[in-house]
């Protein structure tokens, strides 16, 4: 009888394993907070990325190889005057420009400028026989536009110093390869009122028709007009008793914070938007909508940067070892770059929508790795950090919606910079050391640390015991993992908390997720 059970057994097995085998998803879990039901406010992080990851970055050919300028690898001498020609030709150039570099190493002296669009600086990748960028020296041996100039004297008069010397030109601004408009306004035309409007929506209403027409970018700008106790400030930063900087009320002529949005129709006083709205629009809150002009479509890719061996000249002294500086851009990319002994590898300023994906930062301690700041939806996707930084990976001043996925991070203060940044993602990350993994920088007058909302998804650590964050409301964090025994998580004010070193999440990269739901991939 029994050896008539086994075989009944094993042939239904046989015709039928689904039965038996167990479930391939037997140990993960999906997060509560992704369900229909849920009622906790998840910021949608799907628009982040080079054009908000609809379409693949461009593979550009060639139209332009910097040899016929007179650079030549290899041979020991300086390339700088025979590249900025070749930029400057490339400046007049009709249509999509690729500025082709061979293998090879070429030595550098001084800024290189990127000041058009439709413009990729192309080498021939950034491992072992690849193109290597050689910098001979810092910033601040290089020549420097009229701003900086004005910016020393603004620390000269206001008594800026650390450790007896003046503060550094360069710990957030300026790089080696820099990205800028060379000429014209910032602004095109009126400026006009938002007076409607709800957080996470697409549609906004203005006082008086518009003339924009889809493709537009807006500058969305929110003014907070009533003070320390301002309802603005309490959408912000909820409810909580926090402290408040001064710059969050000093000011009220000037935005606290910005968010470029695309125009996708007009309608006599009604527009509709690209991007979900990050927040409420109020008439109290003087809700400014202008055109904004960047550069776009403009990729650097395939090459290594490297700087002098050097010690690192300390926290804002910095000298100017600066890799990348991306500003006044939309819809441009970096990619497959090494970045080795750097003060910043790459800096970010008015900008949206890009997108850094395979970039590896090396060698000595510097101040950042990457940094978000004064930018929307930058994202910094399969990365590998590898140096010291004092802010690894950094959201600045005024970042939102900006994400740092799918990487792998040495020593990781997964830094909350003060200034309004807020609604930002750390997603998918492998962290060696975490013993620091909430320090963050930023000026008290700033503070608090974070508005509500950013996210810490999927995030497993292999070294950390007790970590803290203070003043970053409402933070979202699933899927915290730590390997070190007595791991405890002590964070500030009321954070949304589930499946802390709980394994095997069904969801291993929001981003990913929510892009997928969006666009049906």
């Amino acid at each position: 009888m029994l050896s008539l059970i086994i075989r009944y057994f094993l042939l239904i097995t046989i015709l039928n394993p689904v039965l038996f085998s167990a479930p391939k998803e037997a140990n993960t879990w999906f997060p509560e907070i992704l369900k229909n039901e849920s009622k906790d406010f998840l910021p949608n992080y799907s628009y982040a990325g080079y054009r908000w990851g609809e379409k693949e970055i461009p593979i550009g050919e060639a139209t332009i190889k910097i040899e016929e300028f007179g650079a030549k690898p290899n041979d020991g001498k300086d390339d700088t005057k025979a590249i900025l020609k070749a930029l400057k030709f490339a400046m007049k150039e009709d249509g999509h420009v690729v500025l082709k570099f061979p293998p090879g190493r070429f030595l550098i002296n001084d800024i290189l400028y990127l000041e058009r669009s439709q413009l990729i600086l192309k080498g021939s990748g950034s491992g072992e026989g690849g193109t290597t960028l050689a910098f001979t020296r810092s910033l601040e041996k290089m020549r420097l536009p009229e701003s900086f100039h004005q910016r020393k004297e603004y620390l000269i008069k206001n008594k800026k110093y650390s450790k007896g010397k003046l503060f550094s030109l360069f710990s957030w601004s300026g790089g080696v390869i820099w990205t800028r408009r060379s000429e014209g306004s910032k602004f095109n035309g009126p400026k006009l009122m938002a007076i409607n409007g709800t957080r996470g929506a697409h549609v906004l209403e203005l006082d008086t028709v518009a003339s924009w027409r889809p493709g537009d970018t807006l500058d969305l700008r929110w003014h907070n007009t009533e003070g320390k106790n301002s309802r603005l400030l309490e959408h912000i930063y909820g409810k909580e008793a926090l402290n408040i900087g001064s710059r969050l009320y000093e000011r009220p002529e000037s935005s606290l914070f910005s968010q470029p949005v695309t125009v996708e129709s007009v309608e006599d006083k009604i527009i509709k938007i690209k991007e979900p709205l990050l927040h409420d629009l109020k008439p109290s809150w003087n809700n400014t909508l202008q055109q904004l002009n960047h550069l776009e479509e403009v990729g650097i890719e395939g090459f290594r940067l490297e700087f002098p061996e050097s010690k690192y000249a300390g926290h804002h002294l910095e000298e100017g070892f600066n890799g990348l500086y991306i500003t006044q851009l939309k819809h441009g990319w970096v990619r497959d770059v090494v970045i080795h002994n750097t003060d910043a590898g790459i800096l970010t300023s008015g900008s949206k929508n890009l997108t850094f994906e395979g970039v590896r930062v090396t060698g000595r301690t510097g101040h950042y790795s990457v940094h978000m700041g004064g930018s929307y939806g930058v994202l910094c996707k399969d990365f590998h950090f590898e140096s010291r930084a004092l802010h690894d990976p950094s959201f600045n001043s005024k970042a939102t919606l900006c994400v740092y996925s799918n990487g792998v991070i040495r020593q990781a203060k997964l830094d909350q910079h003060n200034g309004v940044n807020h609604q930002n993602l750390f997603d998918n990350l492998k962290i060696e050391d975490g013993t620091k993994l909430f320090q963050h920088g930023g000026a008290k007058y700033w503070s608090p640390t974070a508005g509500q909302f950013n996210t810490f998804w999927n995030i497993n650590v292999q070294k950390a015991k007790k970590v803290s964050c203070r003043e970053a409301p409402s933070a979202r964090i699933i899927g915290l993992i730590c390997e070190s025994k007595g791991f405890k998580l002590d964070y500030h004010p009321k954070p949304y908390v589930e499946g802390l070193n709980k394994r095997g999440i069904s969801v291993p990269s929001l981003y990913e997720y929510q892009l997928n739901q969006r666009v049906k991939k």
